[in-house]
């Protein structure tokens, strides 16, 4: 019973993986490969901030491969996809925060299924952790969130 416990959430994932690479692929064979390459950027470019943030904050460069295919395989929906649902930038800003948010916890939930944690963040002990660690809902986090949301809407102006 354990073992068939432990292997039902990695087959649910995979599924969703799957499935998940197949919109992605039809987006893809719908707007080109020029797409792909603007995620890859993207990814690169957030993992490269990550870096940056961990090391203001805490002290020390950060970042896993985890969170770089998750990003890979997310963005387009996160960034893009908001692009086309709210038309507007500045309602875009204000909602990065809760766009952030719930990717994290849609995230959390993928990567405990695959490796029974999260490797990539953990907000456990700092003010607003919600969710075993998984969120971290504050005004610092807010700021931190919108100011990436500019940095997506100025990315996106440019691109």
């Amino acid at each position: 019973m354990y073992l068939q416990f432990q292997l039902q959430p990695r087959i649910y994932f995979l599924s969703e993986i799957c499935f998940l690479l197949g919109i992605q692929q039809i987006v893809y064979w719908i707007l080109g490969i020029q797409l792909f390459h603007k995620t890859l950027i993207e990814s690169c470019i957030f993992a490269t901030l990550e870096l940056f943030m961990y090391k203001w904050e805490d002290g020390y460069f950060f970042t896993t491969y985890q969170q770089f295919c998750c990003n890979l395989l997310l963005l387009p929906i996160a960034i893009d996809l908001v692009h086309w649902i709210i038309p507007y930038m500045c309602i875009r800003i204000l909602t990065f925060p809760i766009m952030i948010w719930l990717y994290e916890l849609y995230v959390t939930e993928w990567l405990t299924c695959i490796f029974d944690k999260n490797p990539c963040w953990n907000y456990s002990g700092k003010d607003g952790s919600m969710y075993g660690g998984a969120i971290c809902v504050n005004g610092h986090y807010y700021v931190r969130w919108m100011l990436l949301g500019c940095l997506a809407e100025c990315w996106t102006l440019i691109n």
